[in-house]
């Protein structure tokens, strides 16, 4: 009588992967800010984010951010769902974002380290034990 009237078909998932997915889930909402202010900005008209001045219309890069921003929603789902595919995607995502960042780092320091410290906790959230064993399990099947 106790137990629950369906069976649960898989555990939910370690809290370090619900941190990484919300860390993830703070870069999309920075994410489409950016791609706004890209939208937005003319030279008339400049728009700040974290310290940095945007002084020109940049649609194209607005554009790829929003294609960032999906393929980042994209992972947080599929890393909630404990998905096999999520925690590689989650390294390549994050990977290409701190080298993205490494890049601009001499125009915009302030922000490149802020993306690159909030990647590396991604990634630093995802290689520990409970996320491992827990994408480990789910792909292995039951046991």
């Amino acid at each position: 009588m106790g137990e629950p009237a369906y069976p649960m078909s898989k555990p939910p998932p370690p809290g370090t992967v619900i941190a990484a997915a919300i860390l993830l889930g703070v870069k999309v909402v920075l994410g489409i800010w950016v791609a706004l202010i890209l939208f937005s900005a003319t030279r008339l008209h400049h728009r700040r984010f974290l310290g940095a001045v945007v002084r020109r219309h940049h649609p194209g890069l607005g554009v790829l951010l929003l294609v960032f921003v999906a393929v980042t929603v994209a992972v947080i789902i599929g890393l909630v769902t404990l998905s096999a595919w999520a925690r590689i995607a989650a390294f390549v995502l994050e990977g290409v974002t701190i080298v993205a960042a490494l890049i601009e780092i001499a125009s915009r320091p302030g922000v490149s380290l802020f993306s690159v410290v909030l990647s590396l906790i991604v990634i630093g959230l995802l290689v520990t034990r409970p996320s491992s064993e827990a994408f480990t399990k789910r792909t292995q099947g039951p046991a």
